[in-house]
């Protein structure tokens, strides 16, 4: 059984919320449309819906070094984004996981001074509209792999912070209480903040992301019963990160878009889609997208037709149409030789590594590993706030 992969809209501009989108001819496999704007321009930003339909939209920034102290609800019935209470701290990538109780928790990400990694978190009550200080995590954590478990607890694991690097720590948060506390840790340190899913049987599955090596290809699974991490019985086809994962009506995964890192100059972006299979622990490949994405979200849409057919709706993020590699080898052996130039563990950027570098040089993408400068205006690689395809995917 394979996925197929079809064009339903034109071009979109790209956010972590479906908002901002051009309106293209509507088509046979749905349209987007206009909404209103957000009260402030955000990026890097964190995203919930609230039981009432509203969403929550926390932190980020609006510029390199310029965060986001506020925080915006945007009501579908209305079309409209207004204030609501300003969470305690301004946090760039913060965790962002809806409670069973309809509260919001809010932890880690980066300080706004651009160089503290948080340990702190604050819960959010929509009855209230206010942020309040709960219980802090036992480790500084940003791009954090965090679910929401079958009994109302969090699971944070992996993440990233300065000091330490990234994580194999993992930790639990109980609602009841406010309080964090240990976990069993993964078998690899990893980042990746969408690369988990909660499956079926209540376990949660944390698949890809990257490390110190780059991007990763096992994956692992954690019992809550045991409290325990353990690997999947196969790999992922290849390493990867900056990947979404989505669960099926089935009970099996769907693991679609994401890049290599550039860990050889330029990012390699995948338009390859796998499926993971909780019930022989194995990934195998599916159909592929109509073009590569990185940073993609994938989001689950009612459909009533079949059970047995899934659809969801993704958004690209750096990679769009054109292919993603330079028209050059000139411009591809220059690219490569400025990426092994910069390793980002400093707290400024290297000589190497200029203010607009998409790099981890740069407050806006601490966390990444090797320093990538902006390819030049010849290179067909899109800016981030790039137009790119959006597509649905039906199992047949």
């Amino acid at each position: 059984m394979h996925f197929s992969f079809a064009s339903v809209q034109r071009f979109a501009v790209v956010s972590s919320l479906l908002i901002g989108l051009a309106t293209p001819p509507a088509t046979a496999g749905g349209a987007f449309t206009q909404t209103s704007d957000m009260g402030s321009r955000r990026a890097l930003h964190g995203a919930t819906r609230l039981p009432d339909g509203s969403v929550l939209v926390v932190g980020g920034i609006s510029d390199f070094g310029v965060f986001v102290p506020g925080a915006e609800l945007y009501d579908p019935l209305t079309d409209t984004f207004s204030d609501t209470g300003a969470p305690n701290e301004s946090r760039m990538r913060p965790t962002v996981v809806s409670l069973a109780d309809g509260r919001v928790l809010v932890a880690g990400g980066l300080a706004d001074d651009g160089a503290t990694y948080l340990q702190s978190a604050e819960i959010y009550d929509p009855a209230t509209r206010e942020f309040t200080a709960t219980g802090s995590m036992g480790a500084r954590r940003y791009v954090t792999s965090a679910a929401l478990l079958e009994d109302g607890r969090v699971l944070l694991a992996g993440g990233f912070n300065r000091d330490e690097g990234p994580l194999t720590s993992a930790e639990i948060y109980d609602p009841a209480t406010g309080e964090f506390a240990p976990t069993g840790s993964l078998a690899l340190p990893r980042s990746e903040p969408k690369a988990v899913v909660r499956l079926l049987d209540g376990r949660v599955l944390i698949a890809g992301g990257s490390n110190e090596e780059g991007p990763i290809d096992t994956a692992e699974i954690y019992d809550p019963a045991t409290g325990t991490f353990s690997n999947t019985a196969g790999d992922l086809v290849h390493p990867i990160e900056d990947h979404a994962l989505a669960l099926l009506d089935d009970g099996r995964v769907l693991v679609v878009g994401g890049s290599d890192g550039g860990q050889t100059g330029f990012p390699i972006y995948y338009a390859d889609a796998e499926l993971f299979d909780p019930a022989t622990g194995l990934f195998t490949s599916t159909g592929s997208l109509e073009f590569p994405r990185e940073f993609t979200t994938a989001s689950r849409l009612p459909d009533g037709a079949s059970s047995l057919r899934a659809v969801f709706a993704l958004q690209a993020g750096r990679a769009s149409g054109s292919s993603p590699k330079p028209r050059s080898t000139i411009q591809q052996a220059a690219r490569s030789r400025a990426a092994k130039t910069c390793r980002c563990r400093s707290t400024s950027p290297r000589p190497s590594c200029s203010k607009i570098s998409a790099c981890c040089c740069s407050a806006a993408s601490i966390s990444r590993t090797i320093c990538r400068p902006r390819a030049p205006s010849t290179s067909r690689r899109p800016s981030t706030m790039a137009f790119s395809r959006t597509v649905s995917i039906r199992l047949e």
